[in-house]
């Protein structure tokens, strides 16, 4: 899990910790980037860093957005292309400001994406059958 726009606010931990709990009840390991959660904004720098760690990393299957968010947009010039293209396909989900990256991901290297929930929505303890599956 790593912020691709906007970090999750301290206020909305016990919500983001709800849903890393959902993956992990699906046996997933999960691995949360130190600035996930943080009440001060994050550097376009410090994200596209965390992007170019994951997204070229081929020991990660996913890169996911807990959230949209502002300006991924202008994350996009900073991320090593290159390198990503030569990389292990990875899954991205989410929608919102996610679709930025997400649709920049399928052109520039041609993985495939997925216009879904964000992370922040996919708690099991909620009563939507959309969430449950």
């Amino acid at each position: 899990i790593c912020t691709f726009s906007s970090p999750v606010p301290l206020s909305f931990e016990k919500r983001f910790n709800e849903c890393i709990k959902t993956l992990k009840s699906k046996g997933l390991n999960v691995y949360i980037d130190e600035d996930v959660l943080s009440d001060v904004a994050i550097s376009k720098q410090l994200i596209a860093n965390s992007l170019n760690k994951y997204l070229c990393d081929d020991k990660y299957d996913a890169v996911i957005p807990p959230w949209g968010g502002d300006f991924a947009i202008e994350i996009l010039s900073l991320l090593d292309w290159e390198t990503i293209a030569k990389s292990k396909p990875k899954w991205i989900f989410g929608f919102s400001d996610v679709s930025t990256l997400t649709s920049a991901i399928s052109l520039h290297v041609g993985w495939h994406t997925i216009h879904s929930s964000n992370l922040m929505q996919i708690a099991a303890n909620e009563n939507c059958d959309y969430v449950k599956s």
